[in-house]
Formats: C-alpha cells, structure tokens, sequence
C-alpha cells in the first residue's frame, strides 16, 4: 500500500461497498429509496453495481 494512489482506493472502496450491498439484500444492487417516505410515489433507485461513474 505504500505506492496506493487516489484511484486505488476507490477500486477497494467500490468493492467493499458491492460486496457490503449484495450481502445485505441478497445479492442485490439497486436499492429503493422513498425520500418522502414509504407511502410516497417518488422512489429512487440506488445502483451500487461497479465500477462507478
């Protein structure tokens, strides 16, 4: 890790995020998000897939 640059990291961080979402919705990687609550009809979907834009 002693020569890791900025880009390094976000491919570890993208991995650990990917794993971290497909672990906890079963292997999932677009999350629904209702910022107005669950009874609202805006929902958003979250993708965490790799690699990101």
């Amino acid at each position: 890790m002693a020569h890791t640059d900025m880009h390094d990291i976000m491919k570890i961080d993208e991995s650990l995020i990917d794993i971290l979402m497909k672990h906890l919705t079963g292997e999932k990687t677009i999350v629904t998000f209702h910022p107005h609550g669950r009874n609202s009809e805006n929902a958003l979907g979250l993708d965490f897939k790799r690699p990101w834009p």
